[in-house]
């Protein structure tokens, strides 16, 4: 933890902003059938504790700098995977907001690859206080999706 200072991230904000870019639009533009609207687990402490995870994966990805390789962006394999994982969560999106959302595509190109992208940026950005709330963000992400709209949801 001695290795990170508390520091506003433009980088990792410019990272943040472009997995938040598909959902804002959808509250902007819902589709006619926006079906993500109802994403939610019947356990109210499953919702409160995604949310609070993914509200502290936003935080430490946004405030926590690596003080010795700083803000910038490592130019390694996780910049390609993260790229890859973008262009991934935003073709399901665009299927959902044309309307033509499959279960798979919201389970596994909108709730998986949303932290799986997180984790990736955050590897660029030699950050890796985020990887482990990430990764109960998108356990939790993953399993109210897979109960909402999986083979029984």
């Amino acid at each position: 933890m001695s290795q990170y200072i508390l520091r506003f991230s433009v980088t990792a904000f410019v990272a943040w902003m472009l997995q938040l870019m598909p959902p804002l639009i959808r509250i902007i533009n819902p589709p006619a059938r926006d079906v993500w609207r109802r994403n939610y687990s019947k356990n109210k402490w499953i919702n409160i504790a995604r949310r609070i995870f993914q509200v502290l994966t936003a935080v430490l990805l946004l405030f926590a700098v690596n003080r010795e390789k700083g803000d910038g962006v490592s130019l390694n394999s996780w910049l390609i995977v993260a790229v890859l994982l973008l262009v991934v969560y935003y073709a399901a999106w665009i299927q959902y907001l044309r309307g033509k959302a499959s279960p798979f595509s919201l389970i596994f190109g909108i709730a998986l690859v949303e932290p799986l992208y997180l984790i990736a940026a955050a590897q660029c950005l030699n950050n890796l206080l985020v990887i482990i709330p990430c990764l109960v963000f998108g356990v939790l992400q993953v399993g109210i999706t897979v109960a909402r709209f999986g083979p029984r949801g």
